[in-house]
Formats: structure tokens, C-alpha cells, sequence
């Protein structure tokens, strides 16, 4: 785990490594890592990150980086409990009362530890698949917004969208249109098929207090000479999730205006 000062008071927390079978998210994860730590100035939010939290595990054959029988990332407990709270036996239980793994558990432990008030999980996604992206998903940035929060969350969300497309990052799950400078900010949970129980941006987003942003790279690994296509991530993430939202919000303000300012100084010579 790392820690890097911020300037702010508010806290982000950064998980890499849920699911060891999604290696571009692997890499990401990595690179992501790199540059907090090749840069001098001091981030915005005070940054928790790890990197690899199941790091090692060996995964259970067929499946999508399940450990000992268990989804690790359907493995939390009910929204409105905390670690404590979910302890029966002796032993924290998730909200299908089956073991919460002892990653996961240190994952909780941090975030009531630290109280971030937004966390970023970086994951992959499959083979993005035209006709069910708005059912299943796809390669995108998306937002689990905590109550009373959802217009920043989005407003972040879709600002990252829109730089990710025009990047060249693939980010279908968006839908973005840059003419309207409109992106689709939430995945669709309630089509998309998915295991039983409760994920971290479940819990994170409700107990937890946190706006929470994934990321979803697009395919678990890069064919050998195939395109990175994750890289381009990175100054994204720095750009808008990591960045000071005032910031966000003057450079959106300034992108929309500067048309207009331009055809204003041709007409009257500036």
C-alpha cells in the first residue's frame, strides 16, 4: 500500500489487482502508480493506493479470479454495515455470510480508516460486443455515486469519458458524443449479469461515504503485438478523478467559451 500526501484535506483511495485474471487493468494499475510516484508536485487528494490487492493469489481455474470458491468482488457486507458489524462467529462475514476474504478485509479496514471521500477501482473488460453494450457494458469510466453526491460524480465521470475518447482510449460503455460533449456515466448494473452479492462500489458507495469510479479497460490482456490501449489512461485519471473538481470544472468552462471568444476577436480584430 501507498501513501501520498495531498494537498486537500479529502482523502482517495485507488484499488488495482480485484480481479488477477484482468491484466491490462494489472498494468494500468501500475503506470497509474509511476506517475504519482515520478511526480514532484503534491496531488490533490491525500491518495491511498493499492495496487495489487489480491497480489499472488492463485485464482481458481475457470473463473474470473475467484479465490478458494469466492468472488472477490462480490464478497463485502451489506451496504449499511461496517467490518465490525459484519462479524458472526468470530469471523467478518459478507452479505451472503460467507467469509470476507483477508484482502478484502484490509480493503474495508482502509477505507473506515481513512474515510475517502471517493475511490477509484481499476479493472478490465471483455470483448466489447456493439449489440450488448447497453445491457452488458463495455470498456468505459463509470461512477457508483454516494447519495446527495451524483452531480460532481457524474460531472467527473463524464469529463474523464469525453477526454478518454478524444485520446483515442476505448470507451464504448459511454457512449460519447463528442459534438453534444455528452457520455454515460453509470454502468448497467441492473441488466448486465453478474454474480450474487455485494461489491466494494456497493458498499463503498453507501457505508463507506465514497464516491466510487471504475474503470474498465478494454479486454483482460493485450495479444502479443497488439496495441496498448490502457496507457492512455493515466493522464486521463490525473486530469479529472485525481484532479481538484474546481479545476475540472474551470477547464470545461473554458473549453465551452473559447469558440466563442474566438469568432468574437476575428469579427472585431482582437
Amino acid at each position: 500500500m501507498y501513501f501520498f500526501p495531498g494537498k486537500s484535506k479529502e482523502t482517495l483511495l485507488i484499488v488495482g489487482g480485484v480481479h488477477q485474471d484482468e491484466k491490462n487493468a494489472l498494468k494500468l494499475s501500475n503506470e497509474l502508480l509511476a506517475s504519482l510516484q515520478a511526480q514532484k508536485d503534491k496531488p490533490y487528494y491525500n491518495i491511498v493506493f493499492i495496487p495489487d490487492l489480491f497480489h499472488g493469489q492463485k485464482i481458481d481455474p475457470g473463473t474470473h479470479g475467484d479465490i478458494e470458491g469466492t468472488h472477490t468482488n462480490r464478497n463485502f457486507p451489506v451496504p449499511d454495515q461496517s467490518l465490525a458489524d459484519s462479524v458472526k462467529n468470530g469471523k467478518p462475514k459478507d452479505e451472503q455470510n460467507k467469509s470476507i476474504l483477508p484482502e478484502n478485509v484490509i480493503l474495508i479496514a482502509v477505507a473506515e480508516k481513512f474515510r475517502p471521500s471517493a475511490s477509484l477501482s481499476i479493472h478490465s473488460h471483455g470483448k466489447t460486443i456493439e449489440s450488448e453494450i447497453d445491457t452488458k457494458g463495455a470498456a468505459s469510466i463509470t461512477v457508483d455515486p454516494k447519495p446527495g453526491d451524483e452531480f460532481k460524480a457524474d460531472f467527473l465521470t463524464s469529463e474523464g469519458a469525453l477526454a478518454a475518447d478524444k485520446a483515442g482510449v476505448p470507451v464504448p460503455g459511454n457512449r460519447v458524443d463528442q459534438a453534444k460533449e455528452t457520455a454515460r456515466t453509470r454502468y448497467p448494473t441492473s441488466t448486465a449479469p453478474a454474480p450474487k452479492g455485494i461489491t466494494f462500489g456497493n458498499w463503498g458507495s453507501h457505508r463507506g461515504g465514497m464516491n466510487q469510479y471504475l474503470i474498465e479497460t478494454e479486454g483482460y490482456t493485450t495479444p502479443r503485438g497488439g496495441t496498448n490501449n490502457y496507457s492512455g489512461w493515466v493522464p486521463v485519471v490525473q486530469d479529472t478523478i485525481l484532479a481538484d473538481p474546481a479545476d475540472v470544472a474551470a477547464a470545461d468552462l473554458v473549453g465551452r467559451w473559447a469558440p466563442f471568444w474566438n469568432t468574437v476577436k476575428q469579427a472585431y480584430g482582437f
